[in-house]
């Protein structure tokens, strides 16, 4: 989390800010919390609704009539009788177990809507510096008039912004990849959403929020395909393009060393490289292939075989090392997965 803010776990495996934050007038001791616990709360809201009824409806169950034996002293000893009737102790067992469950339930959801109460503006004059490249649809690019940017990512930091009241400094910066990671690492931006994967030697020199999409990579060949190329397995001795500082990039130079790899500045070149039949491939993530094919009608490119490299390139939003508001804005990411927020972006752009 944010800077070298110590933490403690409590006994629920939660963790705990140990120190005290201004967020807006009050004085807050927040608690942080995990993803688990935020995606849980909507099915939590069902159970406590599900709990309310059968505490309320459990008398009139057929299920709460139960049989028991009892004994007929009439005769001048015991005779034993089978009777049916209403299971009392059975129906205050289960009342009990429902009610302390819906409380446990309530309770945990009254934490996170506190939680979700304490992030609302809690940056309200804050200017922060932020990035994107505009250069990797369908997360972050240009719209048909070559200078407004859209995509998920900037609809990503637009929700960001509502959520916490922050305002961006100078407008959201467009540069290539190896620019954005440089500018992030230098401190020159506080903040960046690109589509960036959070890589092992990209966590020494910026943080990383909780992972907002998380994709594997697929093989592009031209249709013509003269290589007879059908998975990552067959690219042994082919000319392969990648986008230079992307997960394709990493995943090539650890694991196709017996490939000719060109490495490009931007996937564009990559593409038109493929297009012209100068590489035999090019390694990019699932989204960003399939919007290329599906917004250029005239491409000669397709994918073959599966996603690979599954789990390695998480989408996160990138914050600068000396960023004070690491917290506030991880636990806004956090927030929009939870209310489905995400969800609604990958269906709105990438499906």
């Amino acid at each position: 989390m944010h800077g070298v803010q110590k933490r403690q776990k409590t006994k629920a495996g939660i963790v705990v800010r140990a120190k005290e934050r201004v967020w807006g007038k009050e004085q807050i001791l927040l608690e942080q919390m995990t993803k688990e616990r935020l995606l849980s709360y909507r099915s939590n809201k069902a159970e406590i609704l599900e709990l309310d009824y059968a505490i309320n409806n459990r008398w009139k169950s057929d299920t709460m009539i139960g049989n028991d034996v009892i004994f007929d002293y009439s005769k001048g000893y015991p005779m034993p009788q089978s009777v049916t009737g209403f299971d009392s102790e059975k129906y205050e067992r289960l009342q009990i177990r429902d009610m302390e469950r819906k409380e446990r339930l309530k309770k945990e959801c009254e934490e996170i809507e506190r939680f979700v109460d304490d992030i609302k503006d809690s940056m309200k004059g804050v200017k922060l510096k932020v990035g994107t490249t505009g250069l990797f649809g369908p997360f972050s690019y240009y719209d048909e008039d070559g200078k407004t940017l859209i995509g998920y990512d900037l609809d990503l930091i637009n929700d960001l912004q509502d959520l916490l009241g922050f305002e961006i400094d100078g407008g959201i910066q467009a540069m290539d990849y190896s620019a954005l990671t440089t500018s992030l690492a230098e401190n020159k931006l506080d903040m960046g959403a690109a589509a960036l994967c959070a890589t092992d030697e990209r966590k020494e020199v910026m943080k990383f929020s909780d992972i907002y999409c998380d994709s594997g990579q697929v093989v592009m060949v031209n249709k013509s395909n003269d290589e007879g190329i059908k998975s990552v397995d067959d690219l042994k001795g082919k000319k392969v393009a990648v986008e230079k500082g992307t997960a394709s990039h990493t995943y090539a130079s650890k694991n196709l060393s017996d490939a000719d790899l060109e490495v490009h500045d931007t996937i564009t070149t990559a593409y038109e490289s493929l297009e012209q039949k100068k590489v035999d491939a090019v390694i990019q993530d699932g989204p960003g292939a399939n919007f290329y094919i599906k917004t250029t009608p005239d491409s000669k490119l397709e994918v073959v075989g599966d996603e690979f490299n599954q789990g390695q390139a998480p989408y996160c939003v990138e914050i600068s090392k000396e960023c004070k508001y690491y917290d506030e804005i991880n636990a806004a990411v956090k927030v929009l997965i939870k209310n489905g927020t995400t969800d609604e972006l990958y269906a709105k752009w990438c499906e």
